[in-house]
């Protein structure tokens, strides 16, 4: 009988986790060009 809130919870932490990796995305996207210092850390 709680199909349905089932289901709207599942849609809404798949929209969560889907614009959270939008974010995420646009995020190193805009760092992309940068030189990735993270990766690679300076001796």
């Amino acid at each position: 009988m709680h199909e349905g809130r089932y289901a709207e919870s599942l849609r809404a932490i798949d929209t969560a986790i889907y614009s959270g990796k939008v974010h995420y995305l646009a995020h190193h996207a805009a760092e992309g060009r940068a030189p990735r210092k993270r990766l690679a850390p300076a001796p």
